[in-house]
């Protein structure tokens, strides 16, 4: 027996395979959330960079994370600032992006291929300060010129450091640096973590050992 689709089926088809489709690259269309979907591939790896209910700010924040990435932008036409915010909260500073799990800003810098995190912030621009000292301490241009490049507070929980022998202690909102050698313990708490990990390095250099790297 055969099936034949009548007009009205196959117009329904039609506008659901159009508007699937996007113009742009890096833009899908997201059934389940009925939005378009931003995605960049980097290194290889396909990262999901948020949600939006226009097509041209999905498209617009594809080449947000080109910047961000360093890579050539995928729709040349269009900007990079997107109007809207998408399900996860896009920020005009490079390398700041909303976490709606933990409501905080995180920070991070790709150095060498590699995501260098700079911790989460109650404050967008704090979170984008945290950028440009990440910046200045791998000594390459800072991402956010128009900002100064001193947090004015951290909000961290549970969040590791780059540096060897450098935690961050919520409960005393300060880094901490720890060293064992033999039976001498050694630990003492900074405001910045760049100098924790300089204090490990200061005591492995009074131990006559080799220096923690990062």
């Amino acid at each position: 027996m055969k099936y034949t689709l009548s007009i009205p089926i196959i117009a329904f088809l039609y506008v659901i395979v159009i508007c699937s489709s996007s113009q742009y690259k890096g833009v899908t269309w997201y059934t389940k959330s009925k939005k378009w979907k931003a995605t960049v591939c980097f290194n290889g790896k396909k990262i999901h960079v948020g949600r939006y209910p226009d097509e041209l700010d999905a498209a617009k924040r594809v080449n947000q994370m080109c910047d961000e990435f360093g890579i050539e932008r995928k729709n040349p036409g269009i900007d990079a600032r997107p109007s809207a915010n998408p399900t996860n909260l896009s920020s005009k500073y490079k390398g700041v992006i909303w976490d709606k799990y933990n409501l905080k800003w995180t920070s991070s810098v790709y150095f060498n291929s590699k995501k260098i995190n700079g911790g989460p912030y109650r404050d967008e621009l704090d979170a984008a300060r945290r950028v440009n000292q990440l910046c200045n301490e791998l000594k390459i241009e800072r991402k956010n010129p128009e900002v100064d490049a001193n947090p004015i507070k951290h909000y961290k929980r549970g969040f590791s450091s780059q540096y060897s022998g450098v935690c961050w202690v919520n409960t005393r909102k300060l880094w901490k640096s720890e060293i064992r050698f033999g039976n001498q313990h050694n630990v003492s708490y900074h405001v910045n973590e760049l100098d924790a990990a300089r204090k490990v390095n200061q005591w492995c250099d009074e131990f006559v050992i080799t220096q923690k790297k990062s």
